[in-house]
């Protein structure tokens, strides 16, 4: 007899003998291991002969599949006739395309390597964490399923998560841990590591008994689970972390890749089945942001990919995956490698169209009631509302706009696959912004909310540069330089329109203004210029805030020229933004961090930009503590420790950098350096350069540290910050060292 189950989509991942597995987290309390069949479906694209001598040798095979000749949609060629090739399961179905992928040459492939959560979902009308109701027989294989939910629903119910929380007692980069800390529910134990056996029958047990849906381990990725796995394998011992007895675990390859300039490591994967295992220390959240469980899950169900996939891939994997699912819903053939190329440019056209964002430099100094106005979601929402995609940049249509100053058309007719996907992202993440603003700050729906931006943030932030990345399926350079040329040309007008009602612009970049007028310290002095840019542009702009007072600071290779990015400043209703700072930067120790926040706390208990200065003795008073704590040596050393990212392997470095030094005193005590990958020291004695890096067998004491760096660190902080307020870098250090010089110059002020 069919029953019906209530319940979430916590796992979905192909079987080969299953077809397709669906782990339902039930509104009943239970975990149900759900299966279904699945026939999977890809196509080939090539000379017809060649097709047809492919279909005919593939019935020559045991279980062939099913073939016929159809027709489908490319999206940059159009209509194409395609031999479509059917598996009766998704397992076999990949191991039957990299044996023809082999076999085949000069035979382009389509929808052959869709991740299956993205296959399934699209298929079933589901996704990730959805809330579902599921029709199943007596051997619990799927009948009906049916999402409850949408991915685009502001608010949404999330089940009772069982977390079972893994740590070693210290960070195993550093130095080898002894045990292992456990918590779930409240309860607190530690394992040894020293009985290799007992542990993984204690951590075995634990598994069975609690069945966590999540196993939160930090590091996990990088050592927990390959030392467990051996410690395993050495002793001969049955270990299994998956809910799934007849699935052990997925691995994936360390990896590195470059984003916006920058690039980073990505430490093997270890991936569970029916049950999660999440490791912050290795997630691509990390870049810039704080690991959130709520972002993860809010990246998973709008991108359709499986939450291990989504605390750990980068953001743009997760766009790709939105472009996939999307070219799936409409019937678009999804390519395995990106095939288009950029179209011929003279120099004249290159120097043209290869332009980036727009970048007002700032105005040194000290500023009161600024406003900062930003464009919401500005590249996006370009992309979105000019219908920029790669398919129809370039084409002239019946409906047509063009890119200013190289007339470039976009056509208008249908929406483009990117606008597509854009577009419920956008209302979304607008949505949730104007719930957020209307919620006290102390409101505990806010803090979830803003997971759920932050999340949608990052995929909005990412879907412009992947316009123009070589491994994009779907991108074309020529939407990247369209989006580039509207984006100036919007920054110009809102700029123009500024100057035009009076407004002094203070800074501007890429999708914000810095504004100020006299008289204008109320939201309302400030709406007709947001409503006049609105106009111009087509474009929501939004009032991020009204600065008390503003400090641009100067460029640290020209003191005459405002740095691009790099201000602080405190808000009219009290908090402070700080943007490009020593705190702001991955490679500050804490101390340094810590002790730039707190200057910054003491300077924003002032709202008045005339009576900031009174506070530089105050600053002095506590750079002078801060230095003599660390003459004292009662800073922790874990504070001092500083980071900086490997651009090349180690034994390629030549100099004599800090990166080049402690990657090769790692790589000599046996450590596996990638490029990407943090290493983290302390500054020594010597030279400038001359570091210790954090991970070796010695512990470091004070008896290495060079203070004096370390002091040079602060005092050039301090000065970035109290420089706009009138105090040079001499006079800062005179005050700091010299009491006498100190008095002289307080008295001074006074007079």
């Amino acid at each position: 007899m069919p029953r019906e189950l209530k319940g979430w989509l916590l796992s979905v991942y192909a079987d080969e003998f299953d077809g397709a597995v669906i782990w339902l987290l039930g509104e009943d309390g239970q975990r149900h291991r759900l299966t279904q069949l699945f026939k999977t479906t890809f196509f080939l694209s090539g000379d017809d002969l060649r097709l047809k001598d492919i279909r005919d040798e593939l019935q020559n095979i045991s279980s062939p599949p099913k073939t016929a000749f159809l027709s489908r949609w490319d999206l940059y060629k159009g209509m194409l006739s395609v031999l479509a090739i059917q598996v009766d399961n998704p397992v076999k179905q990949q191991k039957l395309f990299y044996r023809m992928k082999k076999t085949y040459k000069w035979i382009r492939y389509f929808d052959a390597k869709i991740p299956f959560p993205i296959r399934y979902g699209v298929a079933k009308k589901v996704f990730p964490m959805a809330r579902c109701k599921v029709q199943v027989d007596d051997q619990k294989h799927i009948l009906e399923i049916e999402a409850l939910d949408s991915p685009w629903d502001m608010a949404f119910d999330l089940p009772p998560l069982r977390i079972l929380a893994i740590e070693p007692d210290i960070d195993p980069n550093h130095a080898t841990p002894t045990y292992l800390n456990i918590n779930h529910e409240g309860i607190l134990s530690n394992f040894s590591l020293s009985d290799e056996r007992g542990l993984l029958e204690e951590l075995q047990r634990t598994f069975d008994e609690y069945d966590p849906d999540v196993i939160f381990a930090r590091w996990g990725d990088e050592w927990l689970f390959p030392h467990l796995f051996e410690s395993a394998e050495k002793h001969r011992i049955s270990f299994n972390p998956s809910r799934d007895t007849r699935q052990k675990y997925r691995g994936i390859q360390e990896s590195t890749f470059e984003s916006y300039g920058s690039i980073y490591f990505r430490a093997q994967q270890t991936r569970l089945f029916g049950r999660w295992h999440i490791d912050p220390k290795n997630s691509t959240m990390d870049m810039g942001f704080n690991f959130s469980m709520r972002s993860a899950i809010e990246l998973a169900r709008v991108t359709s990919v499986d939450v291990q996939t989504a605390a750990r891939n980068s953001p743009g994997s997760g766009f790709t995956a939105m472009q996939i699912r999307e070219a799936l819903g409409r019937g678009i053939l999804v390519p395995i490698h990106k095939r288009q190329t950029e179209r011929y440019k003279s120099a004249l056209d290159l120097n043209a169209a290869d332009g980036g964002g727009l970048n007002y430099r700032p105005i040194i100094g000290l500023h009161k009631d600024v406003a900062e106005i930003d464009f919401f979601s500005m590249y996006p929402s370009i992309m979105m509302s000019w219908n920029i995609s790669g398919e129809t940049v370039g084409v002239q249509g019946k409906k047509t706009r063009y890119i200013p100053d190289s007339g470039v058309p976009i056509a208008q007719d249908t929406d483009g696959l990117v606008a597509s996907v854009l577009k419920p992202l956008l209302e979304k993440r607008l949505i949730v912004k104007r719930a957020m603003k209307k919620l006290p700050k102390d409101d505990p729906q806010r803090q979830i909310l803003q997971s759920v931006a932050d999340a949608l943030k990052w995929l909005g932030y990412v879907s412009f540069g992947y316009q123009g990345y070589k491994n994009n399926l779907f991108g074309n350079i020529q939407a990247h330089e369209a989006i580039c040329a509207i984006g100036r040309e919007t920054l110009v007008t809102s700029i123009e329109t500024a100057q035009e009602m009076g407004f002094r612009v203070l800074a501007a970049n890429v999708d914000s203004l810095f504004v100020q007028k006299n008289g204008a310290k109320k939201k309302e002095d400030f709406k007709p210029l947001m409503d006049e840019i609105f106009f111009r542009t087509g474009l929501i702009i939004e009032l991020e805030g009204i600065f008390d007072w503003l400090i641009f600071t100067a460029s640290k290779q020209n003191p005459h020229v405002g740095a691009a990015n790099r201000y602080f400043g405190k808000f009219d209703e009290g908090r402070l933004k700080v943007r490009g700072m020593a705190q702001r930067r991955s490679d500050t120790c804490s101390w340094i961090a810590n002790a730039e926040r707190e200057i910054m706390d003491l300077l924003a208990k002032e709202s008045s930009a005339a009576q900031l200065a009174d506070y530089i003795p105050r600053v002095i008073a506590f750079t002078q503590s801060s230095l003599n704590n660390l003459d004292e040596e009662r800073v922790p050393i874990l504070d001092l420790v500083c980071q900086t990212k490997l651009s090349r392997e180690p034994h390629e470095y030549k100099g004599n950098s800090i990166s080049a030094k402690a990657a090769r005193q790692l790589a000599a005590d046996g450590k596996n350096m990638r490029v990407g990958q943090r290493v983290k020291f302390i500054y020594t004695h010597g030279e400038k350069t001359s570091v210790f890096a954090w991970g070796l067998p010695i512990e470091p004491n004070y008896s290495l540290v060079n203070k004096e760096r370390y002091k040079e660190l602060l005092l050039r902080t301090v000065h970035q910050i109290l420089q706009p307020l009138g105090l040079e870098e001499d006079d800062l250090k005179s005050l700091v060292y010299d009491n006498r010089k100190q008095l002289a110059f307080w008295s001074q002020e006074e007079s």
